[in-house]
């Protein structure tokens, strides 16, 4: 049986990449104080160019098992996910 981790890996799309890399980039120009230094190494290599397909992966396998869990607290803009981490 495969885990959750291998599935991810599977289903990389093509434009996850892309997508994480301009989402970020553009979160932080909205939000530069989220630029401290405390900034995940993997959302830093992809926003300086210099991505893994590890650091690629490992975004990919995060926000593949956070999101959908957390998708009505996201659209609800409610405080409830950041509880727990």
């Amino acid at each position: 049986m495969e885990s959750s981790t291998q599935s991810a890996k599977k289903d990389l799309p093509e434009e996850f990449k892309k997508i994480i890399s301009e989402f970020t980039q553009a979160l932080l120009e909205v939000c530069p104080e989220y630029n401290n230094g405390d900034l995940n190494n993997d959302l830093k290599s992809i926003i300086l160019g210099e991505a893994t397909i590890e650091n690629i992966e490992t975004l990919y396998t995060y926000c593949s098992n956070v999101y959908p869990a957390n998708i009505f607290s996201i659209m609800g803009k409610s405080d409830d996910m950041f509880e727990n981490d």
